[in-house]
């Protein structure tokens, strides 16, 4: 049995998947998602091998990326994982009563909670090349009680997609959630990098979702 992503290939043992089938099906396992796939067979038998058979095809499923949810800066509060995927920055963590009145689909209280605070970048994998997703930055301001006090940029794959945001300033309050939306390509590898560089005191991000 050989098999290809190109139509009319030529058989050869850097292309055989299978030798010894006794039956008259096979089962190909470990393919890639959303993909073409090109096969013939050749029969043995003590006379010799037998010329390859008409290609047939077949189409794997499209492929569905994950759906990710990052408590940043903090522990595992279902449905979000521990913090992860991250390079940079430091934590804080603040027992304040959150607002979540003011967005659609918040996090639960206790991701806003803590953060990623500082100059870092989350470089998230798992996910088809090219791919689009959604991407929900969530905020919190816990510490700052005026406008200005602090401010950053947010970069997706290299893209500036929030420039000198604050969060107090966009909330209207302190302790108030914010979500920032964005649909987004996964990079070449299947990443997303997401970076938070500080402008007026340090960057902060309370939680991170791509579906």
């Amino acid at each position: 049995m050989f098999r290809s992503t190109t139509s009319g290939f030529t058989p050869s043992s850097s292309n055989q998947i299978a030798s010894g089938v006794m039956g008259t099906s096979f089962s190909d396992t470990e393919l890639t998602c959303n993909t073409t796939y090109f096969y013939v067979a050749e029969a043995t038998d003590s006379a010799g091998t037998s010329g390859p058979s008409n290609q047939a095809s077949a189409t794997t499923q499209a492929c569905v990326g994950p759906n990710l949810q990052i408590n940043s800066g903090g522990p595992a509060v279902s449905p979000f994982l521990a913090d992860e995927d991250f390079t940079g920055g430091g934590t804080i963590n603040h027992a304040n009563t959150i607002d979540l009145s003011g967005v659609t689909n918040p996090a639960p209280m206790a991701v806003y909670q803590t953060a990623r605070v500082g100059n870092f970048t989350y470089t998230i994998p798992g996910f088809t090349a090219g791919s689009s997703h959604t991407v929900r930055l969530h905020f919190a301001e816990t510490f700052f009680s005026t406008a200005g006090s602090r401010t950053f940029n947010v970069s997706i794959d290299g893209t500036q997609v929030l420039t000198n945001f604050d969060i107090f300033a966009t909330a209207g309050a302190k302790n108030k959630a914010v979500i920032e939306q964005f649909t987004e390509n996964a990079n070449s590898s299947g990443q997303y990098v997401i970076q938070f560089t500080s402008v007026v005191n340090q960057a902060l991000a309370s939680g991170i979702e791509i579906q």
